[in-house]
């Protein structure tokens, strides 16, 4: 397996670009001067020359995020949603969403075509290297439903506390898959019922649950750059998993006991007496 961190404070600093209403923030090489004095680093230098990226569809932790992969490596470019993504219903006309259900679905093409802008920009900045998906939440349902319908080419996505947005049926390629949920979030039953289609697929996935609620934690932000990192050298499923924790939806439910039977004239509670029996002669 190759080295988790790529980053060497020497050689790297980080940069942030406001482009097309999006936010690219990347590792960036020092000048050419800078680098010919670093000779032993040239190698590392070629390779950031074209930074992996990973899209960022999600808002909570994308600081946390941004600083994380930008250390091993990967540029960030952290997209917005559509306007009147989230409902065809005019009160919503205005919110920025992720088109992330059976309604939206549609608007999906639409999404993707309005990052190509961005995209090329980040390219000419250098960050034009492999794709990845990251989508939390609203951008959860988005990101599985990019993966699914093949609207957006890429290495692997990350589908973290959301849900299928039916039907889930590959209609291109099966890039990997990392689903993540918490035991006390409302969509983990949503993502059990993902793992369950994906599986039902073909398609192959892991799974990285934790306990808690729906937020997107430091320790979840590590796991998928580590999945994106692995992807590199090895096939799923990774060995180690990235987590052994179970989700709490796949616990069995607690089966109550029987409520013992009340006390008759006929015998003591918890005790079946026979009907007296009359032969007829």
């Amino acid at each position: 397996m190759k080295p988790l961190r790529l980053d060497d404070k020497r050689l790297i600093r980080i940069e942030q670009h406001e482009i097309a209403g999006s936010t690219l923030r990347q590792p960036a090489a020092l000048d050419a001067q800078d680098a010919r004095r670093r000779r032993g680093h040239r190698r590392q230098h070629v390779q950031q020359r074209r930074s992996p990226v990973v899209v960022d569809a999600q808002r909570d932790g994308q600081q946390r995020f941004q600083s994380d992969g930008t250390e091993r490596g990967f540029a960030v470019l952290a997209l917005r949603g559509l306007e009147g993504g989230c409902s065809p219903e005019p009160e919503f006309a205005t919110k920025w969403c992720w088109p992330s259900n059976e309604r939206t679905a549609g608007r999906g093409r639409e999404t993707v075509s309005e990052w190509k802008p961005a995209l090329r920009a980040a390219a000419k900045s250098g960050a034009g290297g492999r794709r990845y998906v990251l989508g939390f939440s609203n951008g959860g349902f988005f990101a599985g439903l990019l993966a699914v319908r093949g609207w957006f080419e890429a290495e692997a996505f990350v589908v973290a506390n959301a849900g299928p947005v039916e039907p889930v049926h590959a209609l291109g390629a099966k890039p990997p898959l990392l689903l993540m949920s918490a035991d006390e979030d409302s969509s983990q039953e949503g993502m059990m019922r993902l793992d369950d289609e994906l599986t039902r697929e073909g398609w192959l996935h892991e799974n990285y649950s934790r306990a808690g609620t729906h937020e997107l934690t430091d320790d979840e932000i590590d796991a998928a750059l580590r999945f994106f990192v692995r992807l590199r050298d090895e096939k799923l499923p990774l060995t180690p998993p990235l987590s052994s924790h179970r989700p709490r939806a796949r616990e069995a439910p607690p089966v109550e006991p029987l409520a013992a039977p009340n006390a008759t004239e006929d015998g003591p509670a918890g005790v079946t007496t026979a009907a007296p029996v009359v032969e007829d002669r």
